[in-house]
């Protein structure tokens, strides 16, 4: 969770602004990116990591929580960087299938990646199985699907905002 972000996109690292050096994985889980940008419609190219990495640092990476879209589409992005599937295809077998979810369908950025921002489409049934499986310490159907101690890292963060 200590990675830099920019370390998995050295083809940003010439336009990262100050400070976009020191974003780290657990920042983006955090969603303490030091940004505070959420306006999609004013920028210009189709690649939403540019954007991510050339967005004016409000503040220190990790000082402050602000909910930030990019934060978590960036999440996305890694895991297909470190994976080689877009995340749809990376959590098929991994989250969906295992938690009976047979068809989900997710918006996909100008990019082609997929936007793990939004856009996740699931029936009502579908999404409470993920309530239920976090409030189960990771368990769905007597099978650990999430590590509990994520989810319990969760819980303790999200109750200090």
């Amino acid at each position: 969770m200590s990675d830099c972000v920019l370390d998995f996109f050295p083809e940003f690292r010439s336009l990262a602004q100050p400070g976009a050096e020191k974003i780290t994985i657990e920042h983006l889980l955090q969603m303490s990116s030091g940004h505070m940008f959420e306006d999609f419609g004013l920028y210009k190219s189709s690649d939403l990591a540019e954007l991510f990495f050339s967005t004016e640092m409000k503040a220190n990476a990790g000082s402050r929580f602000y909910y930030e879209n990019l934060c978590t589409y960036m999440l996305g992005r890694v895991v297909e960087k470190v994976s080689g599937q877009i995340m749809l295809d990376y959590l098929k077998p991994r989250l969906f299938d295992k938690l009976e979810i047979t068809n989900p369908q997710w918006n996909m950025c100008p990019g082609g990646h997929t936007f793990c921002a939004g856009g996740l489409y699931l029936t009502t049934e579908e999404l409470s199985r993920i309530g239920v499986t976090l409030l189960q310490n990771g368990v769905y159907k007597d099978e650990q699907i999430v590590a509990a101690d994520y989810v319990w890292s969760i819980v303790c963060h999200s109750s200090r905002l």
